[in-house]
C-alpha cells in the first residue's frame, strides 16, 4: 500500500503555508497597502494646504489687512515647511498662532516697503488704464518687470525673515535677491504663472489653496536656494591628518626625561 505524496507547504507550517507562499502573499498585499497610504498622504497634504489657506485669510481679516497680512503670510510659510519635509504638523492651530503673534511686530516692518511700493503700482495701473488715447505698450511692460520683480522679492522676503537678521540686512538681501539669483527668480515667477494660469481655469481652487499652494511652492524654491548660500559661505572644515595625507605627529610622552 502506497503512501499518499508528501506535502510541502504542510509540513513547513502549522498553518499549512511555507515561508515561500507567506513572503509571496505578503508581497502580493504590499502594493495595495502602499497605494493606500500614498492616497491617505495627498489628502492629508490637500487638507493641510486648505486649512493654512483659511488661516492665513483669518490671520489677514484679524489684522485689518494691512497689519495682518505679512504676519498671516510668515505663519503659513513656516506652517507649510512641515509639508515640504513630508512631517505636516500636528497641532497646525496653535503653531499658526504662535508664530503669527511671535512674527507680528518684525513681519509688519519689514512687510511696510512692500505695502508702499504696492500702492504706488496701483496708482500707475490706475493712471495708465485711464489714459483716453491707451498707454504706450513701454509703459505697461515697465509696470509689469516692476510687479514681477516684487512678486520675487515677496518670495525671498518670508523664507529670509525666518533667519533672524537685522531689518536693513534683510532688506538688502531681499532686493537684491532677484538679480544675484536669476534661476530660482525665474523658476518663482513661472511657478505664479502656471497657478496663474491653473487658478484661471479652476477658479474653485482659489478659496481652498488660492495662497498656501504659491506659499508652499515659491517657499521650497527659496529655501532650496538660502541652503546654498550658506552652504557656500560656511567656513571649511579643517582637514584631519588622515585626510590631508600628511604624517601623524608623533605623540611625546611628557614622562620622558633628557639625559
Amino acid at each position: 500500500m502506497t503512501s499518499a505524496p508528501h506535502s510541502p507547504d504542510r509540513a513547513l507550517s502549522p498553518a499549512g503555508r511555507g515561508p515561500g507562499r507567506a513572503a509571496a502573499e505578503a508581497a502580493r498585499d504590499e502594493p495595495a497597502v502602499g497605494w493606500t497610504g500614498r492616497v491617505m498622504t495627498v489628502l492629508r497634504v490637500v487638507a493641510h494646504l486648505v486649512a493654512v489657506n483659511l488661516l492665513v485669510l483669518a490671520g489677514t481679516l484679524l489684522g485689518g489687512v494691512l497689519l495682518g497680512a505679512f504676519p498671516a503670510l510668515a505663519a503659513g510659510s513656516a506652517a507649510l515647511r512641515g509639508v515640504v519635509s513630508g512631517a505636516p504638523s500636528e497641532r497646525l492651530w496653535h503653531d499658526f498662532w504662535s508664530t503669527y503673534r511671535a512674527s507680528w511686530r518684525r513681519l509688519n516692518l519689514l512687510g511696510a516697503p512692500f505695502w508702499c511700493v504696492g500702492a504706488v503700482l496701483a496708482v500707475d495701473a490706475l493712471v495708465l488704464a485711464s489714459a483716453q488715447d491707451g498707454a504706450p505698450v513701454a509703459l505697461w511692460a515697465g509696470l509689469a518687470v516692476i510687479t514681477a520683480y516684487g512678486a520675487v522679492a515677496l518670495a525671498f522676503l518670508l523664507p529670509s525673515a525666518r533667519r533672524g537678521e537685522g531689518a536693513v540686512r534683510t532688506w538688502r538681501f531681499v532686493a537684491l535677491a532677484p538679480v544675484l539669483s536669476p534661476a530660482t527668480s525665474a523658476a518663482v515667477l513661472v511657478t505664479l504663472c502656471a497657478l496663474a494660469v491653473v487658478a484661471a481655469w479652476a477658479t474653485v481652487l482659489l478659496p481652498l489653496m488660492g495662497v498656501s499652494l504659491p506659499l508652499l511652492l515659491t517657499g521650497w524654491l527659496v529655501e532650496h536656494r538660502l541652503d546654498a548660500l550658506e552652504a557656500a559661505q560656511a567656513p571649511p572644515e579643517p582637514e584631519s591628518p588622515a585626510t590631508s595625507g600628511a604624517a601623524p605627529t608623533p605623540a611625546v610622552d611628557s614622562r620622558t626625561t633628557i639625559e
